[in-house]
């Protein structure tokens, strides 16, 4: 299998989660919604996921997500710089029928730029491809225990 790519948009499936609990409501009131319209699609300052009627009551639904740590929306978003090219150096360099793991401390990219940030990237790549072969293999599901933490000669924080 080839590497995924970490930059996959962060979701919360507001539409998905806003249409379970609308139908709960149809359930328990036996009726069905009408009228419903989103002002965040309209644009509305004050912009809520859903606004519709359920035997003759008006509700309004708001769906927020919760961020496992704070400043993950962000390091997510980052992700197509700091970790992508990372993916895209091992695709097709790695055996295909085989799944890799590289874990990285949140936020370990954050305080490089430019050149900097490429050769971290670049020595990680490396690493990746030269450990690959030798590790053992996991049974379907698992991970090999334990995980073993590493020291890549020009990264600064230790990788597994």
């Amino acid at each position: 299998m080839p590497p995924r790519s970490s930059s996959s948009p962060l979701t919360f499936n507001e539409g998905k989660a806003c249409d379970a609990v609308i139908r709960e409501i149809e359930r328990r009131k036996n009726a069905t919604r009408l009228n419903i319209w989103s002002p965040e699609q309209r644009g509305d300052p004050d912009p809520i996921e859903f606004v519709f009627d359920i035997d003759e009551e008006t509700y309004a639904l708001e769906h927020t997500g919760i961020e496992p740590f704070a400043g993950h929306i962000h390091l997510s978003a980052q992700a197509g710089t700091h970790v992508d090219p990372i993916v895209k150096s091992v695709t097709h360099r790695l055996p295909t029928a085989d799944h890799y793991e590289l874990h990285l401390p949140a936020g370990a990219l954050r305080p490089f730029r430019g050149k900097a940030l490429q050769n971290v990237q670049r020595a990680l790549a490396d690493f990746v491809i030269a450990i690959a072969p030798t590790l053992p293999l996991a049974q379907p599901g698992r991970y090999v225990t334990p995980v073993a933490k590493h020291i890549v000669p020009d990264v600064p924080f230790e990788v597994s």
